[in-house]
């Protein structure tokens, strides 16, 4: 049960982009209600293009970083 609740406040405070404190004040049926919502489809669609240009950048710079490495 602990794991679930956990669960949610982690999930309210990546999608509200809240606190740990404001997380746990709200309700239960706040966290399901959301995520029955088309807020939380889009703000998952955004979590995921962020995660998606931040891992591109990762590789472009890694390959930039193998290129000077091999010229040395």
């Amino acid at each position: 049960m602990q794991d679930i609740l956990l669960s949610d406040v982690v999930l309210l405070m990546e999608h509200g982009q809240t606190s740990m404190y404001e997380a746990l004040k709200m309700s239960l049926n706040f966290v399901e209600l959301y995520e029955r919502s088309t807020a939380f489809d889009y703000r998952s669609k955004v979590i995921e293009r962020d995660g998606a240009a931040q891992m591109g950048l990762y590789k472009r710079l890694d390959a930039i970083i193998k290129i000077l490495t091999a010229r040395r």
